[in-house]
């Protein structure tokens, strides 16, 4: 892995909302297009926040997320100091970015024993972000969360 592990744990999302902070935001938009925007603007921040945080050296077969429509690198750290597991990701699709900082949201900067106990399904249905994506997408989000959880399973 390139990536410095500094950014990885300074947190990948920077001002990011919390888990339940995006429900909530996500909730109080009247419409799914309004939503739609708004994780574009999550994946869209996260960037901008971080800019070129996976450099060339990170973006190899090794780390790409098979089972995405689009391209999706991930990298990881562990740090035993706290015992919390950061990921790092990025993608060539700006929704799918936004998916991706969605569900770090939800499981970055975590100990794995709760990654690995934590169940994504009853979240992304409150979110709303699986009824209203093309079934390609919600494989790739299904995707990410094995790869996190797989990850989370070797520490």
């Amino acid at each position: 892995m390139h990536t410095p592990v500094a950014v990885l744990t300074s947190g990948l999302l920077g001002s990011a909302p919390t888990a339940e902070q995006l429900k909530t935001q996500l909730a109080g938009l009247p419409d799914w297009e309004r939503r739609y925007q708004a994780v574009i603007a999550l994946g869209d921040s996260a960037l901008a926040e971080a800019p070129q945080v996976l450099d060339a050296a990170d973006r190899l077969d090794a780390n790409r997320l098979h089972g995405c429509e689009a391209s999706v690198w991930v990298v990881h750290h562990f740090d035993a100091d706290s015992g919390r597991l950061y990921f790092l990701c990025d993608s060539d699709s700006r929704i799918v970015r936004g998916l991706l900082a969605c569900i770090l949201c939800l499981y970055n900067g975590r100990p794995p024993v709760d990654i690995l106990a934590t169940d994504a399904r009853p979240w992304l249905r409150e979110v709303g972000l699986v009824q209203h994506i093309a079934s390609t997408r919600s494989n790739g989000i299904w995707a990410m969360i094995g790869k996190i959880k797989a990850v989370a399973s070797r520490y």
